[in-house]
């Protein structure tokens, strides 16, 4: 199942947070979206692993973010989150080192989908946690917020 969800009124479109736990039951080269902000395939912040987890932005079709954390294994659930602000962006998995990127800007956002986005594959394992916060947290929080 795939819940997809309006942002207006809770999202804060210049900085924010977003969180998830998980686990994938396989691990492939597909890409397995868990938690996404989007308008469209051109403009959309994610939370995904491919054969690794990953924290991306992607504005006008450009990618302007792809923080990679770790390999991922099946059966393992993990914690995982990404921090936006233009030129700040962060994100870390379970309790791993803060990875950070300082160049890039933050596109529209108009929807929420957690479990998949058009084009990508179902995460193949429960979700079971999502989270969202209206700020950009600082780094230390966002290593603990996964630990």
């Amino acid at each position: 199942d795939v819940l997809t969800y309006p942002t207006t009124g809770w999202l804060n479109a210049a900085a924010g947070t977003m969180f998830a736990q998980y686990q994938l039951n396989t691990v492939s080269g597909a890409s397995q979206m868990v938690f996404v902000l989007v308008t469209d395939g051109n403009n959309a912040m994610y939370i995904r692993g491919l054969t690794t987890a990953r924290f991306g932005v992607d504005d006008g079709g450009v990618n302007q973010v792809n923080i990679i954390m770790a390999s991922l294994s099946a059966g393992t659930t993990y914690k995982h989150v990404g921090a936006y602000e233009a030129n700040n962006f962060a994100g870390s998995l379970n309790g791993g080192t803060v990875g950070t990127d300082s160049s890039g800007t933050v596109p529209a956002i108009a929807i929420a989908n957690i479990g998949n986005v058009s084009g990508g594959t179902q995460p193949f394992g429960p979700i079971r946690r999502v989270s969202y916060y209206a700020a950009r947290l600082a780094n230390a929080t966002l290593q603990g917020l996964t630990t």
